[in-house]
């Protein structure tokens, strides 16, 4: 069976079913210049990828085994681009590798009236400063020890911190984090706090029927990473930072069953690098995807959030598991947030790893302890 989707992305929600969206007017307020056509062609493609992934359920009964063939049809500015020898190539090894599925996906030339974020300059066009640092942020833990670790090597950069969401109430504890990192920083340096930039950006799918949709969504990264690549254009920095450990972007197997569409690739690193290769031939430009930390532990990071202050602020980061079995976020507690710093879950035996596990987490039923079938006395706490 083939899904076909004949899709348009609008700047904000509206009232129609079926409707994905996406404020990039987020983007241009807060770095001060219009967005353009190409970048907000490939924020609609990315939306426009999400959208359809979450609209086409998974059936695993049978050889499918989960897999789908997902057909798009989407209106762009400069569809000739996407359109060029080893673009369609690029962009589908990319999509096949994140999803498992097969895609088909054709561009039209849109006829709809820019928006404002393309067509009007901001009223205030201040600037981060350079040095500038561009990193996805989302609220975890992974990013908040990647910014403390990287604020701590580069004190004087300044911080374009990238955030993604499709609720409130993820947005909230976004921008608490935010408010308590400049704060910090003021504490410690006078103006310093003047140097993290936020870009919080809204996207989704309309579903006044609350009609049910596919849990695994696969392809949220490409939005994330979209967003990332396109607040670095607008500063004009060549590189994304992604601030993920090592195990949590290889996101290894948790046992033989778990292969193809059960396994999570957001960014995995041939994910960053399919992603990488495609970005030039649709932007005219090089954009570098970066995992600073893909040869650490989470533990390994943490150790850098004491140093920064940032340490009391664990309790108010979450952290997710996604499966085609639901979706779940845990939440660790600060009062153990030394523990946190000090433990390198490879070298814990089981038994004492399922304690120390109940202790950061408060007994949370999300809580995994993972241990590889391959490679003996490894272990990681997945929060």
């Amino acid at each position: 069976m083939i899904y076909r989707h004949d899709l348009a992305v609008f700047p904000r929600p509206t009232d129609t079913p079926g409707i994905s969206w996406i404020d990039v007017s987020r983007i241009r307020q807060a770095l001060g210049r219009h967005v353009t056509a190409d970048v907000a062609d490939l924020l609609d493609v990315a939306v426009a990828v999400y959208s359809a992934d979450r609209s086409c359920q998974r059936d695993f009964r049978g050889s499918s085994t989960g897999r789908r063939s997902i057909a798009v049809e989407l209106p762009l500015r400069n569809p000739d681009r996407w359109k060029a020898p080893g673009v369609m190539e690029c962009l589908q090894e990319y999509l096949h590798w994140l999803s498992g599925d097969e895609w088909a996906l054709g561009f039209s030339k849109s006829l709809s009236i820019p928006s404002e974020a393309e067509s009007q300059p901001s009223l205030f066009t201040m600037r981060p400063g350079e040095p500038n640092y561009v990193a996805l942020f989302s609220g975890g833990l992974d990013s908040l020890a990647g910014f403390a670790c990287t604020a701590i090597n580069a004190p004087s950069a300044s911080h374009v911190l990238v955030s993604a969401y499709t609720n409130t109430r993820l947005l909230e504890r976004q921008r608490k984090q935010i408010r308590q990192i400049r704060s910090e920083l003021e504490r410690r340096t006078h103006g310093a706090g003047a140097s993290i930039w936020h870009v919080a950006v809204g996207f989704g799918l309309n579903r006044p029927d609350r009609r049910a949709t596919e849990k695994s969504q696969r392809t949220r990264a490409l939005v994330f990473l979209a967003l990332g690549v396109a607040a670095a254009i607008q500063v004009e920095s060549d590189t994304l930072r992604v601030y993920e450990n090592g195990l949590g972007a290889l996101n290894l197997p948790l046992n033989e069953t778990q292969l193809g569409v059960d396994n999570y690739r957001g960014v995995h690193p041939r994910s960053l690098m399919l992603l990488e290769a495609l970005l030039p031939k649709v932007l005219g430009a090089p954009v570098l995807l970066k995992n600073p930390f893909l040869f650490r532990t989470k533990a390994e990071m943490c150790r850098a959030l004491p140093a920064a202050g940032l340490a009391g602020l664990i309790g108010d980061t979450v952290s997710s598991t996604a499966s085609r079995f639901g979706f779940q976020v845990n939440r660790l507690s600060a009062d153990f947030a030394p523990l946190a710093f000090s433990v390198d879950m490879r070298s814990v035996p089981q038994d004492q790893a399922y304690s120390i596990a109940t202790a950061l987490t408060g007994g949370t039923s999300g809580t995994t302890i993972w241990r590889s079938p391959r490679v003996s006395n490894t272990a990681s706490l997945r929060c």
